[in-house]
Formats: C-alpha cells, sequence, structure tokens
C-alpha cells in the first residue's frame, strides 16, 4: 500500500498491513460519552462503536442490511439503522443511542456477555511467560490503548525531551557521540544543513508526543478489526503511518475486509496493530518515536521526508550501512538516537517469548 509505513517486528518496512477478518474491536459492556444518532453530538470514537454493534445484529433481529461503514459519522444510513434496531427491539423510534438508555442496554444485551452473533475477539495484557491456549483472533481494546497512553508514551516523550536538550548543546561530548553514532554527522558533507533538519523533526516530535501524554491530543489509535492470529505472526506489523500524516486532517483510507465488505480509518492517524502489544517494553518505546517521526516529516518523496532504508530494513546492521547523507532522513535513527539519550543505553527490542510467535 503506497505511501503507508508499516513498522514491523523485526524492525523492517512492509507495504501492506494485515486485513481484518472483521471491522469492529468491540469491549463490553459498550459504553458511550456522548448521544449518537439524530441531533446527537455524535462523537466519532461513540459512532463507531454503534455502528460496529449494530453490523453485529442480524438482519432478522433489526440489523442493517447492508452493513453500515464503520466510518465515524453519522449519516442518513446510521440514522436508519438505529430506527430500524429500535422499532424491531424496542417499540419505538427516535433514530438515537443514548449514554445510560434503552437502545444501548439492548445493544448490550443481544451482543454482549458472550452473545454476540460473532465472537468477541480477546483482549489481553502480554506478559514473559507463554500463553498455554492462545486465542485464534485478537483485536487492540480500549485497555491496551490505555497502556499505550499511560505506559509508554509518558516514556517516549521522556526519549524525544532528552534528545532535543541534547541538541541544545551539539558541541558536548555525548551529544556529539550519539550524533556521529547515529546520524554520521561528522561525515556528512552537509552537516550543518542536516543538524538543523534533525533538530528541527526532534521538536516536532517532542510537541506532539507531549500532546499525546497529556492526553491533549490522541495520535495514536487502535487499528480496527479483529484479526487471525496467524495473520500477525506472518507480517509482524507493529503500527501503521502515513508519512505527513498531520496534512490529512479528516481524510479517511478505505480498507477492503476478507470478506470484501468495507470500512474506513482516518488518515491523519497512527494506527496500533495487535503485535504491538507482544513487544518487549524498549521496541514498544522506540516504536511510538519511530512513527511519529514519519508522521512529521515532509511528504513522500519530498528532499527531508522522514522514510526508511533502501529496501525498507530499519535494523541496527542495515542502519549501519547507510551514508552519513541518508541518515538524517531515516525514521529509526531518530528513535535509537533518542533512546540512548534518554535512557543511556541502547534500544534492544523483539517480542516477548509468547506462542505462537
Amino acid at each position: 500500500m503506497p505511501q503507508f509505513r508499516c513498522y514491523c517486528v523485526d524492525r523492517r518496512c512492509v507495504d501492506q498491513f494485515p486485513v481484518p477478518d472483521r471491522p469492529d474491536n468491540l469491549v463490553f459492556p459498550l459504553s458511550l460519552e456522548k448521544s449518537v444518532g439524530q441531533g446527537a453530538a455524535n462523537l466519532p470514537d461513540d459512532t463507531r462503536k454503534v455502528q460496529q454493534a449494530l453490523n453485529r445484529i442480524q438482519a432478522e433481529q433489526g440489523g442493517p442490511t447492508p452493513s453500515l461503514s464503520v466510518d465515524g459519522i453519522v449519516g442518513p444510513k446510521t440514522r436508519a439503522a438505529i430506527s430500524r434496531f429500535q422499532s424491531q427491539q424496542l417499540g419505538f423510534s427516535d433514530a438515537r443511542v443514548d449514554p445510560g438508555g434503552k437502545t444501548l442496554a439492548k445493544l448490550n444485551q443481544l451482543i454482549g456477555g458472550g452473545q454476540a452473533t460473532q465472537p468477541t475477539a480477546r483482549s489481553f495484557a502480554p506478559t514473559r511467560a507463554p500463553l498455554a491456549n492462545p486465542p485464534d483472533s485478537f483485536s487492540v481494546t480500549d485497555d491496551n490503548m490505555k497502556r499505550v497512553y499511560l505506559e509508554f508514551m509518558p516514556a517516549a516523550h521522556s526519549c524525544a525531551f532528552a534528545a532535543v536538550r541534547l541538541l541544545q548543546t551539539p558541541s558536548s561530548d555525548k551529544a556529539r557521540s550519539l550524533l556521529n553514532k547515529y546520524f554520521k554527522l561528522s561525515g556528512n558533507p552537509a552537516a550543518t544543513r542536516d543538524l538543523d533538519l534533525i533538530k528541527r523533526t526532534f521538536g516536532k516530535v517532542q510537541r506532539l508526543l507531549a500532546r499525546n501524554a497529556a492526553l491533549v491530543e490522541k495520535t495514536f489509535i487502535p487499528m480496527p478489526g479483529v484479526f487471525k492470529l496467524a495473520d500477525l505472526a506472518t507480517s509482524g506489523v507493529l503500527a501503521v503511518t502515513k508519512q505527513n500524516g498531520a496534512a490529512f486532517k479528516g481524510q479517511k483510507a478505505r480498507v477492503t475486509m476478507r470478506d470484501k465488505s468495507v470500512f474506513f480509518v482516518e488518515k491523519d492517524k497512527i494506527w496500533i496493530q495487535v503485535t504491538y502489544f507482544f513487544g518487549t517494553t524498549d521496541l514498544q518505546i522506540g516504536t511510538l518515536v519511530h512513527e511519529i517521526a514519519h508522521y512529521v516529516g515532509d511528504s513522500e518523496g519530498a528532499p527531508d521526508a522522514i522514510d526508511d532504508p533502501p529496501g525498507q530494513r530499519s535494523r541496527r546492521e542495515d542502519i549501519d550501512k547507510l551514508s552519513p547523507a541518508q541518515r538524517p532522513r531515516i525514521a529509526e535513527c531518530y528513535s535509537l538516537f533518542a533512546f540512548e539519550a534518554h535512557f543511556g543505553r541502547e534500544l534492544s527490542g523483539g517480542l516477548l517469548d509468547l506462542n505462537p510467535f
């Protein structure tokens, strides 16, 4: 898939991310922050939950035909689907789902608590112990994303902040050492210009991670859908980013599922994949910095776009082969530099020892 950067466990970037079996990651009981439907607040996250929940309802029970696009937008089809469900299940129709209301309660009754029309993917919090009986499929849940924002985001921001502070005195021994270790700046004929690029990029990375760590902004969102474990193991995709993602504000990417149905995800977000949660803490922190570097860089093909190495491999041995002129434009160099600037050691990461990975 052109223009997307799909970062994998083995530090490579693949062209396509895994295709979901079905487009939801619902956790029960469902809860809404605001009302969805006719005359409601219609927050995108709440709307997606309602669309996904209605899609799980069989047509004979009042479910939509055809299924709704899970796009977070309340249009005529979503309002009609709410009305259809209410008319069949509740005997009234106001085309609105309210927090704590009868419609939400009925959805939870029909598809929550193990009564879903399709099996619900399992939430998880991996540890270093192997899973004795791993489930067949997984989905990124709200609880998983809380871990991203509460556990890994503050550490990623600390790494970026340490890099920014270090670059305030680029001639210091530590700064010069790390600049040469990861960016080979002393061998770069355009060192002055590229040092400015490195500083500007880290400034953008630090500011955006700060907003995410403070929960003022949520650039990272769950990759929607339920995925076969075997597909995740094969691809190893941790996260998906569109280069210069901030420039695509409000735009959607079309994703086709295995059954050929379609749903939409935001182009101006970074999508966290299930496999991310099987990574070591180092890898989870480093991935956030790596992806943000892509996201804040210039558009694909621009001279100062923050890309991946030729061949799309970002392993340390591949990074070491890059020329000094290439390194200031490689996302993994920013991740490695920031991590060591903060922790005082190299980033080393991989998958936890979990079956069947």
